[in-house]
């Protein structure tokens, strides 16, 4: 799967990616590692929570803002709008044809 992922990123960016997996804190020791020599080698890092919030403390992550999860928000809201001024219907139903 994570090939067919590398293969459409290199293919839509011209980029190439490169994924490495191992536990949790092997993940973190490297990252760190490489981050304190002052050459990280990674864009994003996935880990467990504990092993993130270590590498929040020390600086490591950088606030991204998805455009994806902004636009989630943004219909949560317009739903959350439209229910609260009464417009939702509590009644559902299904055709099927």
């Amino acid at each position: 799967m994570v090939d067919g992922v590398i293969q459409a990123f290199r293919k839509k960016t011209g980029l190439n990616a490169e994924y490495w997996r191992a536990a949790a804190m092997s993940v973190m020791n490297r990252a760190m590692t490489e981050y304190r020599a002052g050459n990280p080698l990674y864009d994003v890092v996935l880990n467990n929570s504990d092993p993130l919030v270590i590498m929040a403390n020390d600086g490591m992550l950088a606030k991204y803002d998805s455009p994806t999860a902004k636009n989630i928000l943004r219909i949560r809201s317009m739903r959350a709008s439209v229910r609260s001024r009464g417009t939702a219907s509590s009644e559902s139903s299904i055709t099927k044809v």
